[in-house]
């Protein structure tokens, strides 16, 4: 993604009514991104329920579309206060990376959410046996594949050519799309085909299918989203202008797809929906328990009474 706000930056004063809009509406996306994957990753780390290998890649995920809405889109309002051309080359540079990095990062986890669900559906007896540490391999290669990638564009952006920029962008984000397409259309495929299972495998295949269609609906959203950002970057790569008005709505829906993660997860997924109940209902409790245990001086009184009742029984 180019910069966002640079060119709505204008002397007259409807374009200044506009950038306020603009940042408005990022402004509020990014306050809905942080709210709704910070609940995601902390219902992740205190419950042992969704502490599974299904939901690693989806944790991963909303740490990346938590970065979008706490570093990516706060850097994209601030940078056109802080006029690009006055900034040094090294900061320009590193602003650059982080932002290509948060927007890399989302994509290319919900990319592997589609490999995943694949593998899942056409190996089930497979996927069962793959260890934590299997997870952890492919997260880590994956977090180096972004770094490295979102440094090699940044580098060409700045010291090559915007050309070669946007050429590589497009073509590392159109295989990542494609590569959800083609998931998508083989696991369609395969639920299309399968028997149905004996009664006692019944409820596993009905859970296993209802997590496959949810983790696929993410990846068809972050699909759905990239598009419109792609084929207007395709567009500056090839010098064809594109209203500044439209390029921001397109980054807008870019981004909202941050927002609607959480929202998929609490709708479809019944492990987080329970977590966050339960987490609900021991707050409540807590609570409740904390006004009762005041000390004072009837309370005192009564467990003295009682202490004296008990002790007289024994005796």
């Amino acid at each position: 993604m180019g910069s966002s706000f640079d060119s709505a930056t204008s002397n007259n004063a409807f374009a200044k009514a506009e950038v306020i809009a603009w940042c408005s509406a990022f402004s509020l996306i990014s306050v809905l991104i942080v709210t709704g994957n910070l609940l995601t990753i902390i219902l992740f780390a205190v419950n042992k329920k969704v502490r599974k290998k299904c939901f690693f890649l989806v944790v991963n995920m909303a740490c990346a579309d938590l970065l979008v809405g706490a570093v990516s889109l706060p850097i994209k309002i601030i940078t056109p206060l802080l006029r690009e051309e006055r900034m040094s080359l090294p900061v320009a540079t590193f602003l650059n990376i982080v932002t290509v990095v948060c927007l890399q990062a989302t994509i290319t986890f919900a990319a592997l959410i589609s490999l995943e669900r694949v593998y899942a559906t056409c190996w089930p007896l497979k996927y069962r046996t793959l260890s934590g540490q299997a997870y952890n391999v492919v997260i880590i290669l994956a977090w180096i594949l972004v770094l490295l990638s979102s440094t090699i564009l940044s580098v060409l952006r700045v010291f090559v050519y915007e050309v070669a920029y946007y050429s590589l962008w497009v073509t590392y984000t159109f295989t990542l799309t494609f590569i959800i397409c083609v998931c998508t259309l083989g696991i369609w495929r395969k639920f299309e085909n399968r028997r149905m299972p004996s009664l006692t495998q019944q409820n596993r295949a009905l859970q296993s299918r209802r997590l496959t269609k949810t983790l696929m609906l993410v990846s068809l959203l972050a699909l759905m989203s990239w598009i419109p950002i792609i084929i207007i970057n395709i567009l500056e790569a090839t010098n064809v202008s594109v209203n500044k008005n439209i390029y921001l709505l397109a980054v807008l829906l870019n981004v909202s797809n941050c927002c609607a993660n959480p929202v998929v997860y609490a709708l479809r997924v019944s492990e987080f929906r329970k977590a966050f109940f339960s987490s609900r209902r021991m707050n409540a409790n807590g609570g409740r328990s904390n006004r009762y245990s005041i000390s004072t001086p009837a309370t005192q009184l009564k467990s003295t009474t009682t202490d004296l009742k008990v002790l007289d029984t024994k005796l």
